[in-house]
């Protein structure tokens, strides 16, 4: 006898126009590994907070491979991917540079000159930013600051 291994996620009302049941989500587990997932059922009904007031529905994620036994009952943090950006020039965040007439540049670092280039910012995720300008090439270097 096999039984299929679930996930339990609590997705907050707001987030629920972003996923549909068939998604592929990243399940990041206690050792900070991750294993894909697949959306299976979205509950219909959502479910609030006394306390805090809170809403959510729950959804149950069934992993694409099976998971470690010893993670049964622990708590997992559930990655869901609402956009993509792909060939895109991406720089830490702390590498802009605000100008003082608006916007902003990187300082693209060329052996021992460099100069600053101005960019347009697109997505952002976690502690990085999407770019793009005139003079920007993949493979450069930009400086930033510590």
């Amino acid at each position: 006898m096999t039984t299929t291994q679930r996930v339990i996620a609590e997705l907050p009302l707001e987030d629920r126009a972003k996923v549909e049941e068939g998604a592929t989500v990243t399940v990041e587990l206690p050792d900070d590994s991750t294993v894909s997932a697949t959306v299976s059922v979205i509950g219909s009904v959502p479910v609030e907070d006394k306390e805090t007031g809170d809403r959510w529905v729950e959804v149950t994620l069934v992993p694409d491979e099976a998971v470690s036994e010893i993670w049964i009952g622990a708590s997992v943090t559930v990655k869901v991917v609402d956009e993509l950006a792909a060939d895109v020039l991406v720089v830490p965040v702390s590498s802009l540079v605000s100008l003082v007439e608006g916007g902003y540049a990187v300082e693209v670092v060329d052996g021992s000159s460099s100069k600053l280039v101005g960019v347009e910012t697109g997505m952002y995720a976690d502690a990085f930013v999407e770019i793009s300008g005139d003079g920007l090439d993949a493979g450069q270097t930009v400086a930033v600051p510590t």
